[in-house]
């Protein structure tokens, strides 16, 4: 997440103020930590979205939708898990629709093997390796293990994350 945020922080450095959208509810403990990092001047809010039962894919419902204006701003979507990518597409479109002057997304995890249709994601941070697991970096392994950890509530000592997880896993 910190690489991330770097990342973001750089390719926005010159942004008059970037609009943070979360998409509910899994996301949200993703972009906490990640705005926690984040240097640049930001602006959150939150988009929530269901799909249609017994419909074609990708047709959606918005149960929440943002409350900032995104007229000319830039607009980062944040999402937990990129799949099929029918739900993301249809926001992402939406989104730009609407005037944003630039639109982007950050995902913590590409589940690159499931996608049915093209998804631009600018900020990943994980991918699994087309079997639904996460491609082998045992240093990245225990951050996304720490990360799990951490957003259902359970706290690691600072040496416990970086060096001995296997009580967790």
């Amino acid at each position: 997440i910190d690489e991330l945020a770097r990342e973001i922080d750089s390719d926005y450095a010159t942004s008059d103020g970037l609009v943070a959208v979360g998409v509910l509810k899994g996301a949200v403990f993703f972009m906490v930590e990640l705005l926690q990092r984040l240097t640049t001047r930001v602006e959150m809010d939150f988009f929530q979205t269901s799909s249609y039962s017994g419909t074609s894919r990708g047709e959606v419902r918005i149960l929440q939708d943002v409350t900032l204006s995104i007229k000319d701003r830039d607009v980062l979507l944040i999402e937990d898990i990129v799949d099929t990518g029918y739900t993301l597409r249809t926001v992402l479109g939406l989104l730009r629709y609407r005037g944003a002057r630039s639109v982007k997304l950050a995902a913590l995890l590409d589940k690159a093997e499931a996608r049915e249709v093209d998804v631009p994601i600018d900020y990943r941070g994980f991918e699994t390796d087309g079997q639904g697991r996460l491609r082998r970096d045992p240093a990245r392994d225990r951050r996304i293990v720490a990360e799990a950890l951490r957003a259902a509530g359970v706290y690691l000592e600072p040496r416990r994350e970086a060096f001995d997880l296997d009580g967790y896993v």
